[in-house]
C-alpha cells in the first residue's frame, strides 16, 4: 500500500472515497488500510476535520462489508467530533449511503440523538434519491444493492452474480438479504415484483 506522506494525503482520501464507492471486497480492504494510515496522521496532527472525514469513510467501508454494529460505532464517534466543531458538510457530501446510515442511527436512539444531528439527517432527506419511489422503502438501496437487484431479475445464481460483480459469495448473499429486508419480502421473485411496483429496477 502507498503510505501517505505528511498532508499529501488529500489524494489518498480521494482514493479511499473511490474505493469505498466501488464497494468490491478487495477495494474495501484496501480502503480500510489507507484509512487507518490517514487516521494515524490526522490524530497525531490534531486535525479534527480530517479525523471526521476519515472516520466517516471508515464507517461506510465497514457498513459495506456488513459490519453494521462496528460501522455505527465509528459513525457515532465521527458525529461526536462533528458536534464540537460544527462540521456537517463532510456528512452531506457523501450522499445516499451516508443518509441510510444516519437514518438507521437516528432510529436506534431517537431520544438521545442530538438536535444538530437530527438537522443533518433532515438535510440529507432533501438530497436527491435515485428514484422518487425509493422514498417508500424502509431504507434506500445502496448503489451496490441496486446492481445486485438488477441481476436478481435474471437467471444468474447468487454465486454467478458474485462472480459477475467481482465480489465474494458471502457479500453477494448479504446484499441480497439486505435487499429483501428493505423491500419487505422473503424471496427473489417477490423482490423483483416489489422493485417493479416501485419502479426502482435499474435499466437492463
Amino acid at each position: 500500500m502507498d503510505q501517505p506522506l505528511l498532508w499529501l494525503e488529500e489524494p489518498q482520501v480521494t482514493r479511499a472515497r473511490v474505493l469505498v464507492a466501488r464497494g468490491r471486497d478487495d477495494d474495501l480492504q484496501l480502503a480500510l488500510k489507507i484509512i487507518a494510515a490517514l487516521y494515524e496522521i490526522a490524530d497525531r496532527t490534531h486535525n479534527t476535520r480530517y479525523k471526521i472525514e476519515i472516520l466517516v469513510l471508515r464507517a461506510l467501508a465497514l457498513d459495506a462489508q456488513g459490519e453494521t454494529s462496528t460501522a455505527d460505532g465509528v459513525l457515532k464517534q465521527a458525529l461526536k467530533l462533528a458536534r464540537m466543531g460544527g462540521f456537517i458538510r463532510v456528512f452531506v457530501d457523501l450522499g445516499v449511503p451516508m443518509q441510510v446510515m444516519l437514518h438507521r442511527l437516528a432510529k436506534q436512539d431517537q431520544s438521545s440523538f442530538p438536535e444538530q444531528d437530527e438537522n443533518l439527517v433532515g438535510n440529507q432527506r432533501q438530497a436527491p434519491h435515485p428514484s422518487l419511489a425509493a422514498a417508500t422503502l424502509v431504507e434506500t438501496l445502496t448503489p451496490r444493492e441496486q446492481e445486485v437487484l438488477g441481476l436478481l431479475r435474471g437467471p444468474l445464481s447468487i454465486k454467478e452474480i458474485a462472480h459477475k460483480l467481482n465480489i465474494s459469495y458471502s457479500t453477494a448473499k448479504r446484499h441480497t438479504i439486505n435487499i429483501y429486508g428493505k423491500l419487505g419480502v422473503h424471496t427473489r421473485g417477490k423482490a423483483v415484483d416489489k422493485a417493479e411496483e416501485l419502479n426502482i429496477l435499474p435499466p437492463r
